[in-house]
């Protein structure tokens, strides 16, 4: 574990070295050198139901302070005034011009048709795309000429200003910026030719008629929830230099209002950062774990203190700079740094679901998940995958008791074991929401945990609950000596015996809380009567008397009740489930038998 922690702060080195690189050195929109020439520029806005938006995004661009300028605004087939306010600006400007967007055809996302529609309308031999709800200062366009003559770039992208107001605002959008800020050097897009390198962002994205031409426009990445990317890197690999560019104090933008729309918005477009390549995408999901949050829990570990409380002064000093440098809410962006994390990755987990699972929905349009990850026979490669998992889950706990009565990979089993307990549990719960997605079963997943750790906290420190008893320290990491992992091992357990409740009872039973809870809980017990006698030779746990008392299966039976009540009184698990959580229970019992006959 220590070196765990000595490989964490390498690598946090590495980021706050970045981060201190981008601070003093990243390229400031409101920094550009005058332009030399001033070509037509054409702004280009697609606006779907943005009326409460794009008042302010026209007033903003019509006090620009560079006079050769068109600004197209494109209503997409808004359901509220967006086209009536916008025709209003153009009667009152001959610079605003008005544009119907037509039908979406097939194979093609919102926002692209709607910036193809706009590119072959437009006039100018540079093309600015904002979004609606962006407010601009009046040199935000003089300065983006400024950059892309100085450098002679084919395109350049700005991060935006970005204004927060909810909390979910302050911790979600900061930690995206995050990753362009603390994780890419940003003169590397610029001086690199290497596609990996790109970065862009479609609130304010620039090219030259020429550059956009020949990258094929909006038509190349017709299908790219994250378009902006896509063509950033389609930009690098066709030759054409890019440059991303920070827009503190001169494009400005609020992109959600609300904690759902961080949830929808982000969910669209997480996944879509590491190409929809799952296992990039896990691997740097872990990273951030362990990098930025896993620290805040070896902290309260004596051996790991020391190291832990400087892992966490260097997650904090990033964040501060960040905060300082980039206009982000100091106060959420340190002392809430690792909730942020948290929340985001869990932002990812659920982008990564929605777009393996049939869809996302934003600005009331349904994006199929054929069409994001170009995939073909969905449910021939769910079912293939779901026999890969069942497969994984026996091979790995058929071999763990074959080891554990062989003698051998003993410490490394006993290492491994709360880490795979809480990934256990983490699997069953995307298989389930990939099925069922839910936030009532994110409330009632974090319920159980929350709780299982308090019933044992009290349980272990009274002796009251479940009797006399103690934990090892084979499921390390605890805190008040109760592993963090407990209240995991709970969920998953709770999740497998639901799930082979409905394989056990008809249909109609589904619907029948009580029925359903006192099923699950008598297969709770069951579990546990085959696990007890397998713990104690693991390390789990310990009694202190030599019979394993009556009323620890009497509590296991009526916690388990009380708690699979209350999820099904929330209305889930009403569907049958994916048979993975059933497999997870019959592999896990057969692990328990083969280490109770060693």
């Amino acid at each position: 574990m220590i070196l765990l922690l000595f490989i964490i702060l390498a690598l946090l080195g590495v980021v706050l070295m970045i981060t201190l690189f981008n601070a003093l050195t990243a390229p400031m929109l409101k920094k550009a050198p005058p332009y030399q020439t001033a070509p037509r520029v054409s702004v280009l806005v697609p606006a779907r139901n943005e009326e409460k938006n794009i008042g302010a995004c026209l007033e903003g661009l019509l006090k620009q302070d560079y006079a050769n300028l068109e600004i197209l605004v494109l209503d997409d087939n808004s359901a509220d005034n967006t086209a009536a306010i916008v025709r209003q600006f153009s009667s009152r400007d001959q610079r605003v011009k008005f544009i119907a967007g037509k039908p979406l055809p097939a194979g093609w996302l919102g926002k692209n048709w709607a910036c193809h529609q706009l590119s072959e309308c437009a006039t100018g031999e540079i093309f600015i795309f904002t979004d609606a709800d962006n407010r601009c200062a009046p040199p935000a366009v003089s300065h983006t000429l400024g950059w892309m003559q100085k450098l002679q770039l084919g395109m350049l992208s700005a991060f935006c200003h970005q204004i927060t107001e909810t909390l979910p605002e302050k911790l979600a959008v900061p930690v995206v910026n995050m990753f362009v800020y603390s994780y890419l050097p940003l003169w590397l897009t610029y001086y690199s030719n290497d596609a990996s390198v790109a970065a862009a962002n479609g609130q304010w994205l620039a090219f030259s008629r020429e550059a956009y031409a020949r990258i094929g426009g909006h038509r190349a990445v017709q299908n790219h929830v994250v378009e902006d990317v896509a063509l950033s890197r389609l930009a690098k690999r066709c030759g054409e230099k890019i440059l991303a560019v920070s827009a503190r104090d001169e494009v400005f933008s609020r992109m959600y209002h609300s904690g759902r729309e961080v949830w929808e918005g982000y969910s669209k477009n997480l996944f879509g950062l590491m190409n929809f390549k799952t296992i990039p995408f896990f691997v740097a999901l872990t990273l951030l774990f362990f990098i930025h949050v896993s620290p805040y829990v070896w902290v309260w570990f004596k051996p790991f203190t020391k190291l832990a409380l400087i892992a966490i002064a260097i997650n904090v000093s990033i964040r501060f700079v960040l905060a300082i440098k980039f206009a982000q809410p100091i106060l959420v962006s340190t002392l809430l740094h690792p909730f942020s994390i948290l929340y985001t990755i869990l932002i990812g987990l659920n982008s990564w679901r929605c777009h393996k699972t049939g869809g996302i929905k934003w600005k009331g349009r349904l994006v199929e998940a054929n069409t994001v990850a170009q995939t073909s026979s969905l449910r021939t490669r769910q079912a293939r995958c779901l026999r890969y998992k069942i497969i994984v889950l026996y091979i790995f706990f058929l071999a763990g008791g074959l080891w554990h009565i062989l003698g051998v990979l003993q410490t490394t089993m006993r290492l491994l074991a709360a880490p795979l307990l809480i990934a256990l549990c983490l699997l069953l719960c995307l298989e389930y929401l990939r099925e069922h997605p839910s936030r009532k079963f994110i409330f009632w997943s974090i319920l159980v945990c929350v709780t299982c750790f308090l019933i044992e906290l009290i349980g272990v420190k009274t002796g009251v609950i479940f009797g006399s008893y103690f934990y090892g320290e084979t499921l390390q990491p605890a805190i008040w000596n109760i592993p963090i992992a407990i209240g995991f091992a709970w969920l998953a357990m709770l999740i497998s015996s639901t799930v082979i409740s409905q394989y056990l009872l008809p249909a109609r039973f589904f619907k029948k809380p009580f029925v359903m809870a006192s099923i699950i809980a008598l297969l709770m017990v069951i579990f546990d009567l085959f696990m007890e006698p397998a713990a104690t030779k693991l390390g789990y746990w310990t009694w202190e008397s030599e019979n394993i008392p009556l009323r620890n299966y009497l509590a296991w039976f009526a916690f388990s009740f009380i708690l699979s009540y209350i999820g099904l009184r929330l209305g889930l698990f009403i569907k049958k489930s994916s048979s993975l959580a059933l497999h997870a229970y019959i592999a896990q019992l057969c692990y328990f038998v083969l280490v109770s006959l060693s």
